[in-house]
Formats: structure tokens, sequence, C-alpha cells
């Protein structure tokens, strides 16, 4: 049997060129990996400089505190954890600061080579004269015992001013210092709060404001005296402040002073003082003085959800159901996590006879993340309206509707109550003492609340 060498060499030369793409392609593979990660590494590291975070390091303690399981480490997370908790409960959608913990740093480390993008960051920060901002601190005996009470946190607050010391007091200034969980929350929230005080003091200002605390104004007031960069901010807490205690004139004129502020502050887009001046008017029933406010900020941000609500809510007061449900829809559509845009869609769509968009729009609103405090209420009057059997639609729920109990219009408390009553009896043998006391308490708080539709600061 003879061999075709021609067809021999064919076949070796094909397997050649078969091996080298494949090498090629490896090498291809590998080297692109290479560049992905160094642009990964590249991308991150940009970002990291750019990211203007406060880092929040270990908090260094006494003997006698690690001695009681106390760590440095878990000390900083509990303070952070206040920290991000004040924030969050601020409500405001003014920019700040993000908050991290060192340990949770994004840290890729380059084996053999002894560095890592963060000893890398650290550098080009030096070089670059970024600074970043980072806490740290220490718990410290003030007396020789190291008593309870006497202890003090200090907090460190390193930034581009230098050092910053931020005594917190002692907890027997502070708390009853006993050191239970409970107590030590109040401690680590006040320390929070002075943290704000330097970094941020509307943040401070607006969730004193928010949580139905003292202090409030008066941190707001002395921003502006101090003319803080945030001052046209503060201005507009101030005159929300105002406005929610039915004080107008003095709400009007901080309002205005806002956006005075906004103005000559170069700050571009602030239509928050001009819709809640709208408001303000709203609350008076000056309806079209309102609108012509709410036209007025819309053309200063168009983009700016709130202010589509509260023109939406006007006009529904005025009975231009149609016009209110446009507004709300847009407002829906710029911020779709607004709960109160689409439930306000739903009354109007109710209002205006369109059942079946009404329905749409309640179910929507429901299956929302958000509780809001005044959907259960009307749709329940809603679809008792439309003829079911109120137990039915309790059943069709399911759900504990004790929660939706606070913060109501007066007009809308009594069907709560009713609702609630209707829960109760269709519950009484698991939870009817709990809902008998939740009836009197919020029959008290419906008989004595004024008017108080929200408007975020």
């Amino acid at each position: 049997m003879s061999i075709d060498r021609s067809e021999f060499r064919s076949g070796k030369r094909f397997s050649g060129i078969l091996t080298h793409f494949f090498e090629n392609t490896r090498r291809l593979l590998i080297n692109g990996t290479v560049v992905a990660l160094i642009l990964a590494m590249m991308l991150v590291l940009i970002q990291d400089l750019r990211r203007d975070s406060v880092v929040m390091e270990a908090i260094n303690l006494p003997k006698v505190l690690i001695n009681r399981g106390f760590t440095p480490v878990g000390t900083s997370h509990w303070l952070n954890h206040h920290v991000l908790a004040i924030s969050d409960l601020a409500a405001t959608t003014k920019s700040q600061n993000s908050f991290q913990d060192q340990d949770s740093e994004i840290e890729i480390d380059v084996p053999g080579a002894g560095i890592s993008l963060r000893s890398i960051s650290k550098a080009l920060r030096a070089v670059l004269g970024i600074k970043q901002t980072r806490v740290a601190g220490e718990i410290i005996c003030t007396d020789d015992i190291c008593s309870d009470a006497n202890m003090e946190m200090r907090l460190r607050v390193y930034d581009k001013e230098g050092i910053k010391i931020i005594p917190v007091g002692t907890f027997g200034d502070v708390l009853a210092a006993n050191l239970n969980d409970d107590d030590l929350d109040l401690y680590f929230e006040t320390a929070a709060l002075k943290l704000f005080e330097y970094l941020d003091p509307y943040i401070a200002a607006a969730y004193l404001f928010q949580t139905k605390k003292s202090g409030g104004r008066e941190r707001a007031v002395n921003m502006v005296k101090a003319n803080h960069p945030d001052r046209a901010w503060a201005a507009n807490l101030i005159g929300l402040m105002d406005m929610r205690n039915e004080e107008f004139e003095s709400s009007d004129y901080w309002l205005e002073r806002a956006i005075e502020f906004s103005e000559n502050d170069d700050i571009a887009g602030f239509a928050r003082p001009i819709a809640t001046f709208g408001y303000s008017l709203h609350r008076r029933h000056l309806w079209d003085e309102a609108l012509e406010k709410y036209d007025i900020a819309i053309k200063v941000d168009p983009t700016y959800p709130n202010v589509y609500f509260l023109k939406g809510l006007t006009l529904f007061r005025m009975k231009k159901f149609l016009q209110a449900k446009n507004e709300f829809q847009t407002s829906s559509e710029i911020d779709p996590a607004s709960v109160r845009s689409f439930h306000m869609w739903a009354r109007s769509a109710a209002a205006l006879g369109s059942k079946k968009e009404a329905e749409k729009m309640f179910q929507k609103t429901a299956a929302m993340k958000q509780v809001d405090m005044q959907l259960y209420p009307q749709w329940y009057n809603f679809r008792e309206g439309l003829g079911e059997n109120g137990d039915d639609i309790m059943k069709s729920w399911e759900i504990n509707l004790g929660i939706v109990a606070k913060d109501l219009l007066p007009e809308e408390c009594m069907p709560l109550l009713v609702l609630m009553a209707r829960f109760a009896k269709f519950n009484q043998k698991r939870d009817w003492p709990y809902y008998q006391g939740e009836l009197l308490e919020h029959k008290e708080f419906c008989e004595s609340e004024m008017l108080n539709e929200e408007s975020a600061p």
C-alpha cells in the first residue's frame, strides 16, 4: 500500500496552521483578559479618587470596654449605622457624602508586588492633593477608675481643613450610663448628630425636623447666619417648618430668602422653595396663586417631581380632576417610586368615573414597597361605592391594616376607623384587644390633628 506524501505534507501543514491559530487565540485571550483587568482597576481607581465618601475608621477603646466584649471595629460599625440612619431619615434630595466602613473599601492586592489598590489610591491622593475625609476616634476614661458615667467618645475628622476634634460628651452627660443597648443607641445617635453638625449641618437639621425632634430650626437658622454654602436649603427648611405650623408670614419670609439665596449662590434648578411657597398658598386655599408658583417652579426645574404632585393636589382640591390626574401621572413618570403620586392618580381616576383605571392604580399603589398611609381608606370607599361587601373587601386584602394608621388627613380618619373596626371584627379572636387600643389612640389623633399633607424639603 503506497502513501501519498503530498496528502501527508498537506495534513501536517494544516495541523501546524491550526496549532498556530489556537496558540495566537490563547495569547489574545490572555492579553485581552490582562488588559481588561488593568482597565477595570483603572476605572475603580478613578471612581475611588472621584468619590466624595467619608471613611469610618476604627474607634479605639479602653481595656475596660474591650474586656466587656466591645471592639474598635464593632464600635465604628455602630457609629456608622447611626450615621446612615440619620442620613436616610433626613429624607432630602440634597447631595450629601456617602459613608462607608474602612473594611468595606474596595481592596485589590497585586501578588508579589507588595502593593494594593488602596495604597495606590492613597499615594495618588497625596500626589494630586485630593483629600478624602476620614473619621476616627476613641473612647477615653476621664477618671481614674474608668467608670461608665465618665467615659467619653471623641471623634477625629481628617479632611481638607486639617484635623477637627469633636467631643461627644461623657456617657453620664447623655444617658443613664448603664451601657445597655438602648442607652448606647441614644449615645451613638448623639455622636452621629455631632458629626453631621460639622460635616453637613443641613442633614442634622432635616433629620430633627423629619423625626419631630427639637433643634432642627435652630440649626437651620445658624446655617443662614453663618452664610453656609447650603443656606438656601436651610432657609427652605425653615420656611417649610413655619408653614407646617401655619405661621405663614414667617414662612413666606424664609421661602423668599431661600429663593434669593439660590439666585445669589448660582444654585441652578433650585425649585423647592418656589414649590413649597405654592403649597403654602394651597394651605391658605389661594388656589390660583398656588398654581402660578408651581408653574414658575416647573420652569426652574422641569425634572422636579414634587412640584407636579403638589400642582395636582391643588387641582384635585379645585375639583379639576382630569388636569390633576395628568399632573400625578407626570410626577409618577419622573419618579416611579412616588407612592403618593400613583395613589392620587387612582383617586383622580375614581373621581372621573374611570373605574378600571382607578382600580388598576389602587392595585399598583398597594403593590409598591412603601406603605401609603391614606391608601386603604380611599380604596375601601371606592370599592364599597361599587357595591362590594365590606367584609369581602377586607378578606381580599388579607393584610394588617393597623400599620396605615398614622399621619392621615382628618377627613380620612373616620373611614380608617371604620376600616380598622371591620378588620378588628374580622380577626377578633386574635387581634381585637390590640385593635381596640389602636382605635382609641387614633380616634384621639384624628380629632386633634390639623391638615398635614407632606412636602419633602
